[in-house]
């Protein structure tokens, strides 16, 4: 190719890359057109940084691929799922899922490819519609099974469209479901969904978890609710699973911003307020082998459900119902549960003390890998749990889709 020919083509090619550069829509995860529910912060260049579940909602028009940016100091998972209201799905429902696994270090993501014209590509190939709504999940627990504080942060700093279209608000999009009632669990690896997609016998990896499929998300899908999800492999109440590792424990661990992060931040509690609040700690303090009751399980746990009352009181309102639950992998300190709800409520708290140890023997295939509730023991879960914060606070209980973690995560995430 001669020279002048040769810089024709650089030059049309310059051209074609300046184009694509300056149709290229991009925004902040803090941008208002987009949606975050979780516990995190925004950082000063417009990101999210979070370690606990969180889910965030990206509309789009005229796109064809969808991409993140994303920095995580380990490993995490995303769940990532489209819904269109103009075509594609059948009923403007969601459709199918897929999962981007995250690496340490910071990348660009490809989350969706194919909207514009039906193509395959991408983790997640949706079908052609002018009008694509991205769920984006993050599926595991702030520091999975970790004994010691690790700081797993991630940070979602942008969204992106490298072939054209636009980012518009997600208030705008019709369909979606819309929903300020708000529900807040604090737990162990039971609520995290730790060993969740696995039947027993089998031993639960990072790949098996998924927050979606935990009895948490599931509740809040049934009751068209937000969640927000405090839990963490291992950790108790006074006493964690390795107790010669103790590390730090769950009434500390659910104050924080970032789970992961020793000096974290408290979070602002006034920012969210839930509707009701779960909590289930107690199975990691009695295992092991060791003398049961400890001495300090009892008052500690009326303690964290006077806090509970404490920071989420309204001038003129009743306390918010926390129901204190316990089971269904053990048993034994349900009478330590049921002692410390009596002695709240006796100083103003408004609490319940919930059974669940029957979910195990109550049905075929509710085991999961490594003694956890399976996706069918979650479900038995979330049916009770849906009942009795349904009928604490009216609201209507609606179905339960256990083997669907879209369902779950399209109501989380509202």
């Amino acid at each position: 190719m001669r020279r002048g020919a040769w810089g024709a083509a650089a030059a049309v090619a310059a051209a074609a890359l300046l184009q694509q550069i300056a149709a290229r829509d991009t925004a902040n995860a803090t941008d208002p057109r987009i949606r975050i529910v979780g516990r995190g912060l925004a950082n000063d260049a417009g990101g999210w940084v979070f370690d606990w579940p969180n889910s965030f909602l990206v509309s789009t028009h005229g796109a064809e691929t969808v991409t993140a940016s994303v920095s995580s100091n380990g490993w995490a998972r995303l769940r990532v799922v489209a819904y269109s209201s103009t075509g594609g799905f059948t009923d403007g429902r969601w459709g199918p899922s897929a999962v981007v696994n995250v690496a340490p270090g910071t990348g660009e993501y490809v989350l969706v490819a194919g909207l514009g014209d039906d193509k395959l590509g991408g983790p997640l190939a949706a079908p052609a519609a002018e009008d694509v709504t991205i769920l984006v999940s993050k599926m595991n627990e702030a520091d999975y099974n970790e004994h010691h504080e690790t700081d797993a942060r991630v940070t979602l700093h942008s969204f992106s469209l490298p072939g054209g279209g636009e980012i518009v608000p997600v208030a705008d999009v019709p369909g979606l479901p819309r929903s300020d009632r708000r529900i807040e669990f604090i737990g162990d690896s039971i609520t995290a969904a730790y060993g969740v997609a696995g039947l027993a016998p089998c031993t639960a990896r990072p790949w098996q978890q998924e927050a979606g499929r935990s009895h948490a998300a599931l509740t809040c899908a049934a009751l068209s609710a937000q969640c927000h999800v405090q839990a963490w492999s291992g950790r108790g109440l006074v006493m964690n699973y390795e107790s010669e590792e103790p590390g730090t424990h769950m009434p500390e661990i659910e104050r924080r911003v970032w789970g992961s992060v020793l000096d974290s931040p408290e979070w602002d509690f006034s920012s969210w307020v839930p509707h009701a609040v779960w909590v289930n700690l107690g199975t990691n303090d009695q295992c092991c082998g060791r003398k049961w009751p400890l001495p300090s399980f009892e008052p500690t746990l009326a303690a964290l459900l006077l806090n509970i009352t404490k920071r989420y009181a309204v001038a003129g309102h009743s306390p918010v119902p926390i129901f204190a639950a316990f089971g269904p992998v053990a048993s034994s300190y349900g009478p330590q549960v049921q002692a410390a709800v009596k002695a709240a409520n006796a100083n103003g708290a408004l609490a319940v003390a919930v059974d669940q140890t029957a979910i195990f023997p109550g049905g075929p295939g509710r085991v999961g890998c490594s003694g956890h509730p399976s996706t069918a023991g979650q479900f038995a879960m979330a049916q009770q749990a849906a009942t009795s914060i349904g009928n604490a606070t009216g609201w209507a209980v609606g179905p339960i889709d256990g083997d669907n973690p879209v369902g779950a995560l399209l109501r989380w995430s509202t």
